[in-house]
């Protein structure tokens, strides 16, 4: 007797555990070379605690022509600096990032949600740009590489919906924002012209480093010599983040 209700509650318990996790990983993303893997473990019917981890190595940037014009519009709203003369279709850039999500599942048919998340994320970019260099009394411009460095921590909502098939589901994120702090810049700027340039002709170029690339003084730090000019982070910095259309592929179990 002892040994059947053991065996009971043990399947008692499994069925309470049962289908309360979910796995997935990001299909539409697989597309970008962008990994991202969800573990999500429901409380109840209606509230969940998810986690996601999202790696890209440093590749070009899919959609580079579309993210290069809302960049060149937007970018000093996004992360404090000015993408005018920046050439974001010619980029490559990788990304490390982990977000946690308290998740509420809406509706009679608990399909639609609401998440929300909190995002830690590691950004490395290079990128050509375009900058005016000044030699010798003449000035041209000059398209050089340029490192982007920087991390940034920041919150949200994101609203998503879910279909399910036996153990299976297909998620829809649709949209959300995040606003936080940008911080620990490491810009640099590196061409062998810079060996060339005096001290007035270095002058000239932080003078445009700021007024091109929207550089605050009351946030970044600007330096130049002979292998190049740096601008460095001195205090966060503004940052808003958005996530969406996103098509994950999960498994319950």
């Amino acid at each position: 007797m002892r040994k059947i209700a053991f065996v009971l509650l043990v399947i008692f318990n499994f069925q309470c555990f049962a289908q309360k996790n979910s796995v997935r990983i990001n299909a539409l993303g697989l597309t970008g070379a962008l990994v991202g893997f969800q573990y999500e473990r429901k409380l109840n019917k209606t509230i969940s605690i998810n986690n996601t981890i999202a790696f890209r190595p440093k590749t070009n940037i899919p959609l580079g022509g579309p993210l290069d014009k809302t960049a060149k519009k937007y970018g000093l709203g996004l992360t404090g600096i000015k993408f005018e003369y920046i050439f974001i279709d010619q980029a490559q850039a990788g990304l490390l990032a982990y977000s946690p999500e308290v998740r509420t599942y809406l509706g009679k048919n608990k399909k639609w949600f609401l998440g929300l998340v909190g995002q830690l994320e590691k950004l490395e970019m290079k990128v050509p740009a375009s900058l005016p260099v000044r030699f010798n009394g003449f000035t041209a411009e000059a398209t050089v590489p340029v490192d982007f460095k920087f991390r940034t921590t920041s919150a949200g909502i994101l609203i998503g919906k879910k279909f399910s098939k036996g153990k299976f589901d297909l998620e829809w994120v649709i949209i959300g924002g995040r606003f936080g702090k940008a911080k620990d810049f490491d810009v640099s700027v590196k061409s062998d012209l810079f060996e060339k340039l005096g001290p007035d002709d270095q002058a000239f170029i932080i003078e445009k480093l700021k007024e091109r690339f929207g550089v605050s003084d009351t946030y970044f730090a600007t330096t130049i010599d002979a292998t190049g000019a740096y601008i460095k982070s001195i205090k966060p910095s503004p940052y808003f983040g958005l996530r969406g259309f996103g098509l994950n592929l999960g498994y319950r179990f």
